[in-house]
């Protein structure tokens, strides 16, 4: 029986308990969740998206799953099935649900970053007429494709869920993130500051956001590309996620 947390977990116990099946819990934050922590006792393992300062013998770093690409691209043959030109590209991208506040520092910004290409995953709020007339803007409400969207960019600007995290890293983006300030416990600025310790992305917290830090954190991680790629390589994700399977099988 596996559980992700929330309060949702205590149901996954319980059913444990009857059937008599060993209880895995899942953290995808660089935080235990209050659910994990009330639950760790009576757990078998925890799969740990992120390494953790506390220290157990049930924790196993695994990373978190996500959906792998049916085929790695180059940069230049993800840009051509996306229809864009074969240019530096960031993506500003809020989430699942889209972020207004993402959505409108692309606004702010976008007129100075002439030089690059910029595709906005905008969520569900309105896309204002005039943006969508915009050279080498793409705006889309979601794409089913982000595997591709994120083999074709060279840098985001975005929030700092777990699984975002997980994807900035298997895909490698050198990234500026902005963490949503009202998450539980504030994890995505706990998510955020401790994932520039492992990879060296930049952390903008949004109530101390200009259009200025912005620039200056964009052009660090160019600056710093390749560096900050090479960490993220050494995460080595596709061979923790494979102990998930050597565990469960």
């Amino acid at each position: 029986m596996i559980s992700t947390g929330s309060h949702l977990s205590i149901y996954a116990f319980i059913f444990s308990k009857i059937f008599k099946i060993p209880l895995i819990l899942q953290e995808q934050n660089f935080l235990l969740s209050k659910s994990v922590r009330f639950l760790l006792p009576f757990s078998k393992y925890v799969f740990l998206g992120f390494p953790l300062k506390k220290k157990n013998k049930k924790f196993v770093l695994t990373g978190n799953p996500i959906i792998f690409p049916e085929k790695k691209l180059e940069k230049k043959e993800a840009r051509r099935i996306l229809g864009l030109e074969n240019k530096k590209t960031i993506l500003f991208y809020g989430g699942s649900q889209g972020s207004k506040f993402i959505n409108n520092c692309f606004i702010e910004v976008e007129k100075e970053l002439r030089d690059y290409q910029i595709i906005v995953i905008w969520g569900y709020y309105e896309i204002p007429e005039d943006l969508l007339k915009l050279s080498n803007r793409f705006i889309y409400r979601f794409r089913r494709d982000m595997d591709i969207v994120y083999q074709a960019v060279d840098f985001a600007v975005c929030r700092a869920g777990a699984l975002t995290l997980t994807e900035l890293i298997y895909y490698k983006i050198p990234s500026v993130l902005i963490p949503y300030p009202y998450a539980a416990k504030n994890h995505q600025l706990i998510n955020a500051l401790n994932f520039k310790k492992i990879t060296g992305c930049e952390v903008i917290e949004e109530k101390y956001y200009s259009k200025v830090k912005l620039f200056s954190s964009l052009r660090r991680i160019e600056e710093r590309k390749e560096e900050i790629i090479k960490r993220m390589g050494e995460f080595s994700f596709e061979e923790r996620i494979k102990k998930i399977e050597e565990i469960l099988c």
